[in-house]
């Protein structure tokens, strides 16, 4: 299977999804947060060593390409139907 570099793309996406959407497409990454139906003691378990409202892990080598990617982000007025 042959590989191509990406090409930039703009995504559309809602406010709660867009961490997902925050690194570069190939990086694999795993996110979580606490949310309102979490059990207490999963968040305890996860999130303790964080103050963080969200975790992104990614492997350690992506860590010098996320530094330096730059990111756009532009807001539209939201259309009501």
């Amino acid at each position: 299977m042959k590989c191509s570099s990406p090409e930039p793309v703009v995504w559309a996406v809602d406010e709660e999804h867009l961490p997902n959407y925050l690194l570069p497409r190939d990086c694999l990454r795993v996110t979580f947060y606490a949310g309102k139906d979490s059990d207490p003691g999963d968040i305890e378990r996860i999130m303790s060593g964080t103050s963080a409202e969200r975790v992104i892990a990614v492997e350690s080598r992506w860590l010098s390409r996320i530094r330096q990617e730059r990111l756009y982000r532009c807001e539209f007025d939201r259309i009501v139907a």
